[in-house]
């Protein structure tokens, strides 16, 4: 499972030339397990400016797995 940053999930909506991007353009069609915490979720939507993109976003990140913090152990565990 690789979980996403913020930054990339930009540039992949933003059809960058950027290595990262072209790596997730890969992956998701080859069903690679990618997903992405509340944290980047937020940020992710955050920056979308429009309400009808807002929806297209937010259409798009859901399927993939969010992950949430369960409290201070998570971050000791990582």
């Amino acid at each position: 499972m690789t979980i996403v940053d913020t930054s990339i999930w930009i540039d992949v909506f933003r059809a960058s030339d950027e290595a990262a991007a072209k790596r997730m353009f890969e992956a998701v069609p080859l069903g690679e397990p990618l997903a992405l915490t509340v944290f980047v979720y937020a940020e992710i939507l955050q920056g979308v400016r429009d309400k009808r993109d807002f929806a297209t976003v937010r259409k798009k990140i859901s399927p993939f797995p969010i992950f949430a913090p369960a409290g201070l152990s998570t971050y000791e565990r990582a």
